[in-house]
């Protein structure tokens, strides 16, 4: 016998159901290059159902950009709170920019920096993605520095201004590798990381 949803069940499926195909129409088309008609069709939903829950393009991706971070956040703590003594924070970051690059690629990377730029020229919406992009650095760079004194690795700057750079670093890199990724290999990015890892 099928279960029944509630309403606020079946508004959060569906919910997540867009939230889901947002991510795979940013990364295959970009922010310029997505609409809410590709994200509902990807969703297998009305084009009702995304206009009913977000007001343009730029809010939806405001709101998958959201829960990207909040797992973003909760790997980051986890992984920082499980490392072990004689194990270094900034390695462990470093070594985390890596595995996102190798694995992740740039296409994301590439819609968030597009709409970094859309971002820019509108100041709401310049607002609500820098509110956005600061609790992640304060919470992670938080995390960051409760793991350092832990371990007793002293960090060579506060923890947000940490992740700040590296995540400068990080998405530098993306941007090259959309020009050429097989450029961008372990070698290089562990090079790039070096100034910041070394003690």
């Amino acid at each position: 016998m099928a279960v029944r949803l509630t309403r606020e069940q079946s508004a959060a499926h569906t919910r997540q159901r867009l939230l889901a195909a947002a991510r795979r129409v940013f990364a295959e088309r970009g922010f310029y290059g997505a609409s809410l008609e590709a994200v509902a069709e990807e969703a297998g939903l009305t084009k009702g159902a995304v206009y009913s829950r977000f007001d343009s393009k730029a809010d939806l991706f405001l709101a998958f950009q959201e829960e990207r971070n909040e797992q973003t956040v909760k790997r980051m703590i986890d992984e920082l709170a499980a490392l072990e003594p004689g194990e270094q924070p900034l390695l462990w970051l470093a070594g985390y920019w890596k595995n996102r690059l190798l694995n992740e690629g740039p296409e994301l990377t590439l819609a968030v920096i597009e709409f970094w730029v859309s971002a820019y020229r509108d100041p709401e919406l310049q607002r609500r993605f820098s509110e956005q992009h600061e609790r992640v650095a304060e919470t992670t760079g938080g995390a960051l520095e409760d793991a350092s004194a832990r371990l007793g690795c002293p960090l060579p700057m506060p923890g947000p201004e940490t992740i700040r750079m590296t995540a400068g670093i990080a998405h530098g890199l993306a941007l090259e590798q959309l020009l050429n990724r097989t450029k961008i290999d372990e070698r290089l990015i562990d090079t790039a990381f070096a100034a910041v890892t070394r003690r």
